[in-house]
């Protein structure tokens, strides 16, 4: 279901088109989940203008997943519920090491279960990410084998450093990792999720809706 709101709140009905996209609607859930946020501070780590981000909360008051108060937003018990859900198939890091994986100072991760199958040669994740306004990311990509990441030939270091970031975060095989990466955190969470949106969209991969 989060997926869906995601791409009917980025949807123009009429009009244009809002100047958020799919991935800050998701990544406002993972924001508003860890502690309630105001608008102004909202909208600086999504790296949106502030009416933008007020759009995007009203849109969601309008729904019953997100509250105000004193303290700032607040997802509802309705929107909570619906980010325990999305959270059975996605992880979340904000922060993570990655060694030479990655060229960013800072890179933050996104692993979504089962999805394998459709990573191709990882440039649709990297795009995404670059027309986010980043650096880029990594996908890795965990079979058999061991982790890889598609059209990389890597080094033994290489490899040994993707082990251990399977591990770190309980990757299995079928799993997708991937890594945004930015000269700030804010960079790399945003890289993240632009690039794990072009996974989650996908036919068969809106996880909410299993």
């Amino acid at each position: 279901m989060l997926v869906k709101i995601a791409k009917e709140l980025s949807t123009p009905r009429r009009g244009l088109s809002p100047n958020y996209s799919e991935f800050h609607v998701i990544l406002t859930f993972f924001i508003l989940g860890e502690c309630p946020m105001g608008r102004k501070a909202l909208a600086e780590r999504l790296a949106l203008g502030e009416g933008t981000a007020r759009t995007l909360i009203e849109k969601l008051q309008g729904m019953g997943l997100v509250r105000t108060s004193p303290t700032g937003c607040h997802l509802t018990k309705k929107g909570n519920e619906m980010l325990a859900d999305f959270k059975k198939r996605v992880l979340y890091r904000p922060k993570i090491e990655t060694g030479m994986i990655t060229l960013g100072k800072a890179n933050s991760a996104v692993l979504i279960r089962d999805s394998a199958k459709l990573i191709k040669s990882g440039m649709e994740q990297r795009d995404a990410a670059v027309s986010a306004g980043t650096m880029g990311a990594s996908t890795i990509i965990l079979d058999e084998t061991g982790p890889r990441i598609p059209t990389i030939t890597a080094d033994e270091n290489m490899r040994t450093r993707m082990r251990v970031l399977c591990e770190d975060v309980c990757m299995q095989a079928g799993d997708v990792l991937v890594i945004g990466t930015g000269e700030t955190e804010g960079e790399a969470e945003r890289a993240a999720w632009a690039a794990a949106y072009t996974i989650l969209r996908k036919e068969g991969c809106n996880y909410a809706e299993n």
